[in-house]
This record gives structure tokens, sequence and C-alpha cells, in this order.
């Protein structure tokens, strides 16, 4: 029996013409093979030329984008051949190399990476460069010299996610270059190493509980002036919608939709972990809402920035208050109502996890409320709430109630 494969067909003959049934089955059932595959062969053919086609018409959309022809005027014509065999060069009318440039510079402006990483990166860069010029003058930042900057950072105390950050920080520095990672096998080691000894870093931050924040507001509220007042809606809506620093800051008065019911809306329109901005609608409760709608009343504003910067003596300025301002309200605010520890920034949004966990919210409706990309984070932050519900502290203490009675012994039973 011969077997005869080409690229259209497949043969099969039997010696000195000898047939046979089986024989048949096999010849008919080649054949629908061939044909197969050359129904396949030519859908892939077709899947690459649509994707080529796709890909160019992305970068006329993000050219368009930028110059902001969708509003203005009509979007570029696009023909597009669609012959089965011929793949055809596709036109776009108005659209020269000078926009193609322009596009690709504001999409590089924006930036692979959000601001606050951003920052994090430039200053784990700035005390890399500083030990380089300091340990190796002269010298570029290989393999070696990384692996031995993580272990200084060890000796000082610095915790695996400040080491992971200058190993990232690294990495994107010499990408951005168009230079070959300086992170090697070394730099592996010395990271797992990291990893594998205790932390002994700052450790986390103190949490800000419901009941604290409240009390924080309530004090801030009492005092009556402009300042006092912002603060109070700050703290207030940073507990209840679990905000990060950089959110707040960037709140603005139209984000705030406020119900009939006594209650507010707040959009977030992008966050760390939804740099594309799909956004997203948090609950306000009443008694924020109450202070919201005092400070803008006191402020009197209308649009712009929702808590804008107060020059001392001045009026609410229209632009937004910093980060590093509100981190220094909640600290000074903290101190105010007695709270130790070390309070920072984060300090409301982890307090509110936790206050979550000793009501019983489970990790993904804690991941979901902080708008966390895992519930990690929520686990690391309320690990000592959720350990008084395991199965010790409830089923010995909690609830004694529900405890399994002593059985009698025949001793008991006779006296």
């Amino acid at each position: 029996m011969t077997l005869n494969v080409t690229a259209s067909s497949v043969e099969l003959t039997a010696p000195d013409g000898i047939e046979t049934a089986p024989l048949t089955r096999a010849r008919a059932f080649a054949q629908e093979i061939a044909a197969q595959r050359v129904v396949v062969g030519h859908s892939c053919r077709r899947l690459i030329h649509e994707c080529a086609v796709l890909s160019r018409l992305l970068v006329v959309a993000a050219v368009a984008l930028t110059r902001g022809w969708m509003e203005h005027r009509a979007p570029a014509q696009v023909t597009v051949a669609c012959e089965e065999d011929s793949r055809r060069e596709r036109i776009f009318d108005d659209v020269t190399d000078e926009d193609v440039a322009e596009g690709a510079r504001r999409l590089a402006e924006a930036g692979d990476v959000s601001e606050n990483t951003l920052r994090t990166y430039d200053s784990a860069l700035r005390g890399l460069d500083a030990w380089l010029s300091e340990r190796r003058p002269g010298q570029a930042l290989d393999d070696a010299a990384l692996a031995e900057y993580l272990a200084v950072l060890k000796s000082r105390g610095r915790s695996v996610a400040s080491a992971g950050q200058v190993v990232a920080a690294a990495k994107r520095c010499a990408l951005q270059r168009g230079e070959a990672s300086p992170a090697g096998k070394k730099t592996a080691e010395m990271l797992r190493r990291y990893r594998r000894t205790p932390n002994v870093g700052p450790g986390q931050v103190r949490g800000i509980s419901w009941e604290e924040a409240d009390e924080m507001r309530d004090l801030a509220a009492r005092m009556g002036d402009s300042r006092s007042l912002r603060d109070a809606a700050l703290i207030s809506m940073m507990s209840d919608a679990m905000l990060r620093v950089s959110e707040v800051a960037n709140v603005r008065v139209d984000d705030v939709t406020f119900e009939e019911d006594g209650t507010a809306r707040l959009l977030i329109r992008s966050g760390k972990t939804d740099q594309t901005g799909r956004g997203e609608v948090l609950f306000l409760g009443a008694p924020t809402t109450t202070r919201v709608r005092e400070w803008i009343a006191a402020a009197n504003i209308r649009e712009g920035a929702l808590f804008g910067r107060l020059p001392r003596g001045g009026a609410v300025s229209a632009f937004g208050i910093g980060a590093g301002s509100v981190r220094k309200v909640i600290v000074q605010r903290a101190r105010a109502v007695g709270l130790e520890g070390r309070v920072s920034g984060h300090s409301l949004r982890v307090g509110s996890a936790q206050s979550l966990a000793k009501r019983g919210a489970g990790l993904v409706e804690m991941q979901k409320a902080g708008r966390w990309a895992s519930p990690n984070m929520p686990a690391h932050y309320t690990r000592s709430q959720r350990v008084a519900e395991g199965a010790v502290a409830r089923l010995r203490y909690h609830d004694g109630s529900k405890a399994p009675k002593r059985r009698k012994s025949v001793k008991d039973a006779c006296v």
C-alpha cells in the first residue's frame, strides 16, 4: 500500500490494484482530512491578514483621538482590501507623518505607570544612584551591583516591598533606554533570600476604625472654620469609600451625586487598579453627605476640585489639595483625638477594612469595597481581626451556649 500526501490531497493505492472495503473507507476519510486541511490553512491566512488590518486601524484611531478628530471632524477614511488572495495596502486619507509623530508623542506622555508609581520609582532610583556613585563610581549598574544594593537595603531594615520597587525601577529605566535589564540570577537569588528572612521594616500602619474616624470628623466639624469643615468632609469620605490619598485629592465637585434619602454617590474616575479610567461608583453615608454639603456651602464652590487648597487668610484655591497635604490632615486630626501609633494617609483605608472584618465581611467583599486587585492586601490588613473569628475563638469563647454539653458519666447519673 502506498500513501501520497500533497498540499491539497491524500492518495491511498493498494498493490496490484487490489480494492477492499476498508481501503475505500480509508481513502474517503483521507480525502476529507485533506479538504479540512485546506480550509484550516485558508482560515489561518485570513486571520493573519485581519490581525494586520486591525493593528493599522488602531494606529489611526490613536492619532484621531489625540488630535480631537472624533469631536470636530470626520475620522480618516479607511479602505480595506477584502480579496482572499491579495493583500492590498490600506489607504488612510488626511494622515501625514507629522500626525503619526504627534500621536506617538502624546501616547508616550501618557506613561506606562501611574503617577504615584512613577514617584516611587524615582525615589528608589535616587537612592540606588547615590549608593552606586559612592561605592562604584563610574561603573554602570549590573546584576552584581544590584544584588549588593539589595543586601544594603536589608541591613537598613527595608521591607521586601521596597527591594522589589528598586528592582522594578531599574528594569523600567533600562527598558526606556533600550538597554538590557541589569537584574539577573544574582538579583533573583537575593530577592528570594530577602523574602525568606524576617521582615524588620516599619510594619503595618495603624488602622483608623469607623468609630475613630467619626470621632476625628466630629471634632473637626465642631471647630467650625473652613479648614476644619474641609478636613471633616475629607476624613469622613475617605473612611466611607476607602479612598486612597491620590483618589481623594482628585475628587471633583461634579463627582458627587446627592440622593433623596440623604446619602450620596461618589464617582472615582480612575485609580491605582483602574488605570484605563473605567470608573467606579461608591456609597457615601448620610453623616458623610452632611459634612460634604456643609463644606461645599462654606467654601461656595460649584465646580473644580472638591477639596481645594486653603492658603492662610485666603479663599479656597481652584487647585486641589495635594497628596502630601492629605496625609498631614489625617495625622494631625488623629493626634487631636489621641490616637497613637504610626498613622499615615493609608490609615483610614486600612481601618475601614478592619472594621468590615469585625462585622463579618469576607475577603471578596473587602476586596470589592476597597477596589484591590486581589484579596491578598485585605487579608494582610485584617489578620488580627480574622483570627478572632477562627475555630478556637468562635467555638470555645464567642458562643458558649452552642458548645456541646458534657455527657454525664454513670456515676453522675446515679447521684
